[in-house]
C-alpha cells in the first residue's frame, strides 16, 4: 500500500530533519543503534518546527510545555496542525473541551519512556501502555511505522528527552466496549438490533462485544441493512436469531486489526469459520463477503474501542 502525505506533513519532516542536524549528537547515523541525546528538548523542538503550532498551544494550554521540557525520556506521537482538522477536530472542538480533557488526550499521545521505532515491541500491533494509562498499537514493516494503523509521517525525531513521531492524524483513544461504540451512534441502530436479536439465540454476541475480545468489527450501516432487504429493524427483530447471528458472526474477526495489516489482498477469518478478503485500491481498502457481487467500502477505520477496533463499511457481508 503506497503512503501519500500533504505537502505541509513533508515540510515538518523536512524542517525538523534540517534542526536535526543543527543539534548537537543529534546524528541519523546513530539512530539505528539507539538514541543519542540532541541539546533541545521536545517542547523546544517542537516550538521551533513550522507545523506543529497546535500541539504546542495545547501542551502551553495544559503545562504540558513544562513536562516535554524536563528529563523525561518520552516518546510523543505528535499530530501535525492539518490532523486536527483531517481529524474533525477543529479549534471550536478544542475550545470547547476542559483543559483536563485536552491533557488526557496529549497524554494518550506519550510514551514515558524515550523508544526509537526499532525499539518498539514486536507486532503487528505491539502494545504501548500510554501517559494515561491507556493503550495504543504499533507496527513496524516494509511500508512504514504504524500507530493505531495510521501511517507515521517522520519518526525517530531525536530531543534532548527522548523522541517524536509526527502524525498526521490524531490518535483518538476509546471511548468504550465495541457494543458501547456503536450504541452511541444512531446510524448503527439495526446493526444493535441484529446483535440483540441474534444474542437471544444460542450464542451472546452482545456480552462478546461488549467483554470478550479483542476483536474487530465490521459494521454496516443502517442503509447497508435496507438494501439488503431489512426495511425496518422489526424485520431483524422478527428473523431467525441464529441466522442472523451468522451473519453478525460473519462481520467479526477474531483479532485487533487495522489498515496497516491489510497488504493488496489479504484473506481474513471470521468468527462463522469463513472468510473475507479485503483489497486495497489506492488508499481505501475495501472487503468482499463470499456472497456479494461487489466488495463493500471502508467508510471510516481504525475506530479505537476498549475490546478491539471497528470498521466501518457500507453493505452487508453474505456469508
Amino acid at each position: 500500500m503506497k503512503l501519500k502525505f500533504s505537502s505541509n506533513i513533508a515540510g515538518l519532516l523536512i524542517s525538523l530533519v534540517i534542526l536535526c542536524f543543527t543539534i548537537p549528537g543529534c546524528n541519523p547515523t546513530n539512530i539505528s543503534s539507539g538514541i543519542t541525546p540532541g541539546s533541545s528538548t521536545i517542547t523546544s523542538v517542537l516550538e521551533n518546527a513550522t507545523n506543529t503550532t497546535v500541539f504546542v498551544s495545547l501542551m502551553k494550554r495544559t503545562g504540558l510545555d513544562s513536562v516535554f521540557n524536563s528529563p523525561g525520556p518520552f516518546t510523543v506521537f505528535v499530530p501535525v496542525d492539518n490532523a486536527f482538522t483531517g481529524s474533525g477536530i477543529t479549534d471550536s472542538i478544542l475550545n470547547s473541551y476542559s483543559d483536563s480533557a485536552v491533557r488526557q488526550i496529549l497524554l494518550y499521545h506519550t510514551i514515558a519512556a524515550g523508544l526509537l521505532s526499532s525499539r518498539f515491541p514486536p507486532g503487528p500491533n505491539g502494545k504501548l501502555v500510554t501517559a494515561n494509562g491507556d493503550s495504543v498499537f504499533v507496527t513496524v514493516n516494509s511500508t512504514g511505522v504504524f500507530v493505531n494503523g495510521i501511517p507515521v509521517a517522520a519518526a525517530d525525531i531525536i530531543a534532548s528527552n527522548g523522541a517524536i513521531d509526527a502524525m498526521p492524524q490524531v490518535l483518538i483513544p476509546a471511548t468504550g466496549s465495541i457494543l458501547q461504540t456503536i450504541q452511541a451512534d444512531t446510524s448503527f441502530s439495526f446493526l444493535v438490533a441484529a446483535i440483540t436479536r441474534a444474542s437471544q439465540g444460542s450464542l451472546l454476541i452482545d456480552s462478546m462485544l461488549s467483554t470478550g475480545g479483542p476483536y474487530t468489527l465490521l459494521a454496516p450501516g443502517n442503509n447497508a441493512f435496507r438494501n439488503a432487504g431489512y426495511a425496518t429493524t422489526d424485520s431483524i427483530n422478527n428473523a431467525n436469531p441464529d441466522s442472523i447471528a451468522n451473519i453478525v458472526l460473519y462481520h467479526i474477526i477474531p483479532n485487533r486489526m487495522f489498515t496497516s495489516d491489510i497488504n493488496g489482498s489479504t484473506t481474513v477469518p471470521t468468527l462463522n469459520d469463513s472468510t473475507v478478503l479485503f483489497t486495497v485500491t489506492s488508499t481505501t481498502p475495501q472487503v468482499l463477503g463470499k456472497q456479494n457481487t461487489y466488495p463493500a467500502n471502508t467508510i471510516a477505520v481504525n475506530i479505537m474501542a476498549h475490546n478491539g477496533v471497528v470498521f466501518v463499511i457500507d453493505q452487508l457481508l453474505l456469508p
